[in-house]
């Protein structure tokens, strides 16, 4: 090769060479500028973005607390359930995905696959599942697949209906909408608190402890006792489908203490299904509904009378022979009675009687009676929405207002407001308020007296002779013991016309047991009975029946240890037949949660509740295990 050509191809190799330096310096240049512009520039971005991905922010709930009987029996509790949510931007293919989920979940695949194509970072797909649909979403969608479990906590009520309107119930988000979940939802509902848990690459939260315990809502004890609440509703049913009422209510309350046994309004309210009933259906009656109380007054006007020394026992008053003209206005009894004494006033329930008292009474007189006996204030127990009672003050009154008034019409109260003067009554004169709530304690007004020992004895007196000396309640008498009372029977009122509506009547019995020195307060309303109306012989029936169930739980009300045939079988039907202990324990399997609470406490024996659903599907310890005092029972709940 000659010079010249090897000059030319030396060249060229320089060049090459150059070309190559070029290229490499280059791309170092472009490694070190892409090397700034990630670690300088990108790198807060990038920082969010792992931060995003490896380390999430959780969010815990603690427990509501619980909703318990005296007894510790669960009316209300949470328990863990499933919830679906997706994350959009990590769901490869929506279409295959919402079908499936659809399918699943029993919903409309179009509105899935909405949810999936949003733009947001989370999004709900149907919160609080049953177990076996998460199991099938565990089985199908890994945690790479966008679509996620969590866990939430669902309310659940073990009883079902029963006092389902004074429970109320909470909605999706575990908040208190009604009743005392609405009352006291800040002391039930449990603390949330944020935290950062770290997960893998697959999105698996690595282990992480939190103090759950700590967050937990606040239980509730009531007063209310389920067995005596059980016997109640069941009651309270049969009279209104017997009378053909448009609803009724029944409540029991301890005289000793003034605590609420039992409040039961019908048709019942099952808050386990809240978004199935009507306003009406969920409405506390007892506590919201007004009402003329009827006959049921005349004892708050003999109380008056008798404390102030208007009247004695035996003062005897002429009743017209049953039609009273009193200002160009016709009072009429349902029987001509001529010249009674006060304690037949009230055992026959004249109205031209209690009329004539009232008159030299005063109104000034029996309107302050009636608000010592609280019919002025709200009663004073924890429900939202109290009724006040319809009470015009005395100045408003003229002499027909206040002989009316004496009979229990021109005003008007609410269930819970009568018991609790009947329970003054009870106590011989002393006024405490009702209670319905054992923990958490709140303040009441302390008790009063507001008529003497012995007008409260002759007054009880008087009542014993409505049921057992052939009065309006003789058909309420029991052989067991003695029960007292008195029967209301009320014309409705027409809010729109005025004056009262024909042949549309309210129908009451408020019962004290045993009558001379009463343990128990029963009070049963049918409102509008299309069969018969006058209250002993449609309510007093009811109450009868339900001092026999009370004769059943509480045998210290018999005047002997023996406990009489009759009186244990009522409370044996409560129990199923096939139900047989011989020391050891039932299967409950298949029972209604209410069924398998009853046999178990009957044995003092509180379960644990686990899951959802109304019926037993399963229990630890199995069947047949001898039982042990103290012994840990769990009942597993499902829908069958």
């Amino acid at each position: 090769m000659s010079l010249k050509h090897r000059l030319k191809a030396k060249d060229k190799s320089k060049h090459r060479f150059g070309l190559v330096a070029v290229v490499f310096f280059l791309l170092t240049l472009g490694l070190w500028a892409r090397a700034f512009w990630i670690q300088i520039w990108w790198a807060p971005e990038i920082k969010a973005r792992f931060s995003n991905h490896y380390f999430v922010e959780k969010k815990v709930q603690g427990y509501r607390g619980k909703i318990l009987d005296r007894n510790g029996v669960v009316l209300a509790q949470s328990v863990q359930t499933f919830s679906v949510f997706a994350r959009p931007y990590e769901v490869k293919s929506a279409s295959s995905v919402a079908k499936q989920l659809a399918r699943i979940l029993e919903l409309d695949s179009k509105e899935v696959l909405e949810k999936l194509q949003k733009k947001n970072s989370f999004v709900w797909i149907k919160r609080k599942i049953s177990d076996a649909k998460a199991a099938q979403i565990k089985k199908i969608f890994l945690p790479e697949s966008g679509i996620y479990l969590t866990t939430e906590f669902t309310r659940v009520y073990p009883q079902g209906h029963l006092l389902g309107q004074v429970l109320g119930f909470t909605n999706i988000d575990g908040e208190g909408l009604e009743g005392l979940e609405k009352s006291f939802d800040k002391v039930l509902q449990g603390k949330e608190k944020q935290f950062v848990a770290f997960q893998d690459g697959k999105g698996r939260l690595i282990k992480y402890t939190f103090l759950s315990p700590l967050l937990a809502g606040k239980d509730l004890v009531l007063t209310i006792d389920t067995r005596v609440q059980a016997f109640a509703e069941d009651i309270l049913e049969k009279s209104v489908q017997k009378f053909q009422a448009r609803h009724g209510q029944l409540i029991v309350v301890e005289v000793d203490n003034g605590e609420v046994l039992a409040l039961a309004n019908y048709p019942f309210f099952n808050p386990n299904l809240f978004y199935l009933s009507t306003p009406q259906e969920r409405r506390n009656r007892a506590a919201l509904d007004l009402f003329e109380p009827g006959s049921t007054a005349k004892p708050f006007l003999l109380a008056a009378a008798l404390e102030k020394k208007v009247v004695k026992p035996k003062s005897i008053y002429f009743c017209e022979q049953g039609k009273w003209k009193l200002d160009n206005i016709v009072i009429e009894d349902t029987h001509p009675y001529g010249w009674l004494p006060v304690n037949k006033i009230l055992r026959y329930s004249s109205n031209i009687g209690a009329g004539k008292i009232a008159l030299e009474l005063g109104a000034e007189n029996y309107y302050r009676f009636l608000a010592e006996f609280g019919f002025k204030d709200k009663v004073d127990i924890p429900l939202p929405g109290l009724s006040e009672s319809l009470l015009r003050p005395p100045y408003k009154w003229n002499r027909v207002d206040l002989a009316s008034a004496a009979f229990g019409q021109g005003w008007a109260t609410t269930g819970l407001h009568l018991v609790q003067a009947y329970l003054a009554i009870a106590r011989k004169g002393e006024f405490v308020p009702l209670k319905l709530l054992r923990s958490p304690t709140v303040e009441q007004e302390k008790g009063r007296r507001i008529f003497s020992v012995q007008t409260g004895k002759q007054l009880l007196d008087m009542l014993w002779e409505v049921v057992n000396q052939e009065g309006t309640g003789k058909l309420s008498k029991l052989e067991e013991v003695e029960l007292g009372g008195k029967t209301g029977t009320a014309q409705k009122a027409d809010l729109k016309q005025g004056g009262y509506k024909e042949g549309v009547y309210t129908s009451s019995f408020v019962g004290l047991l045993p009558a001379r020195n009463p343990k128990y307060v029963v009070f049963l309303l049918l409102d509008e009975p299309r069969k018969g109306h006058y209250g002993g012989v449609v309510a007093g029936p009811g109450v009868k029946e339900m001092s026999l169930r009370l004769l059943s739980v509480d045998h210290s009300l018999l005047p002997s240890t023996t406990v009489p045939a009759k009186t244990k079988h009522v409370f044996s039907q409560e129990i199923k037949k096939e139900v047989v202990w011989k020391n050891r324990l039932p299967d409950l399997r298949g029972q209604s949660v209410r069924r398998a609470m009853d046999v178990l406490i009957s044995q003092g024996l509180i379960p644990q509740l686990k899951g959802q659903g109304l019926v037993v599907r399963g229990q630890k310890p199995a069947p047949g295990v001898e039982l042990k005092k103290n012994m840990q029972v769990e009942l597993l709940l499902g829908e069958s």
